[in-house]
């Protein structure tokens, strides 16, 4: 029933629902003119328009049908994408000095809320050595820029001087692994972390960018 109800809603997609309204105002017509009683006409009227919900409703679990082929196609492709997608946020990892931005986020939520943001401070300070992909960049409009970088899962941020750093001129996101060193600053409302005294260790373009 509810399929039913679904198909009759996209009655104004298909031409053959708008014919089939016609024909059915025909038929009201015609018995209101008095024609009601001629069988044959009836008969004919009636026929019509069955014949044309038919056809409708075969039109339409067809478009259904393919949608969801179109679905299945669409999740084999996208597994496949991800299984032929190179391993390089392990990498990163096993180059992160311990903690990890993803070990530090998850001690963080470990905490019960309203305690996550003073447990957070406890890392407020500390100096770390971390390597992830380039993935954003903010002009701030007075000669620095924003840049985030995503060792796995988090994003960390900080900011550069392009006269020091122009390489992030002409940068794609996701074209290369930045090597860092820097010391955590804070973390912003919505636990993203702010990395200060930063320093570039290396910039290594990647073959086949993510």
């Amino acid at each position: 029933m509810g399929k039913f109800l679904t198909a009759s809603f996209h009655f104004y997609k298909n031409p053959i629902v708008g014919i089939t309204g016609a024909i059915a105002l025909i038929y009201i017509a015609i018995i209101f003119n008095g024609y009601g009683n001629n069988p044959r006409i009836m008969y004919i009227i009636g026929a019509t328009i069955v014949c044309t919900l038919a056809l409708y409703f075969i039109y339409y679990w067809i478009r259904q049908y393919d949608k969801t082929e179109l679905n299945i196609e669409q999740r084999e492709t996208l597994d496949e994408n991800v299984e032929d997608e190179p391993d390089i946020y392990q990498k990163n990892l096993s180059e992160c000095s311990r903690p990890t931005p993803d070990e530090i986020h998850e001690a963080i939520d470990d905490q019960p809320p309203l305690l996550q943001d003073e447990f957070a401070k406890n890392y407020i300070g500390l100096d770390v050595k971390w390597t992830g992909i380039y993935c954003s960049i903010t002009d701030n409009k007075n000669g620095t820029v924003d840049i985030g970088i995503a060792p796995n899962s988090y994003i960390v941020f900080f900011t550069l001087s392009l006269k020091e750093y122009p390489i992030f001129k002409t940068l794609k996101d996701r074209s290369a692994l930045i090597r860092i060193t820097g010391t955590i600053d804070h973390f912003q409302v919505t636990q993203a972390m702010i990395l200060k005294d930063v320093k570039i260790i290396s910039v290594q373009p990647l073959d086949n960018p993510l």
